[in-house]
């Protein structure tokens, strides 16, 4: 009898699938004012892999603000964020952390 997924055992699942776009790197790189309490976290529909206060995490579907804006809630104030090699606007990183 094939038993249901517990969350424990999906997000085992999820730490161990890659966090990388297409080319092998990560599409977002954030770096947080202060360590997450955890180093894996979910935030905007993604997996988040942290070391220390820089954490990446592949490509999710909403907009880079949005997607800082998620893990800002989740983590810790973004200082520095970062979508397919270009940093996140001033005006915009300010509109994350507020």
């Amino acid at each position: 009898m094939l038993r249901p997924f517990t969350s424990a055992a999906m997000l085992a699942a999820l730490a161990a699938a890659p966090v990388t776009a297409r080319d092998g790197e990560p599409y977002y790189r954030a770096e947080l004012a202060q360590s997450p309490a955890s180093n894996h976290l979910i935030a905007g529909g993604v997996l988040w892999m942290c070391d220390g206060t820089a954490c990446v995490a592949g490509k999710g579907t909403g907009r880079p603000v949005v997607m800082c804006k998620r893990l800002a809630e989740a983590a810790a104030p973004v200082t520095r964020f970062s979508f397919g090699g270009a940093d996140l606007a001033a005006d915009d990183l300010m509109r994350c952390n507020g």
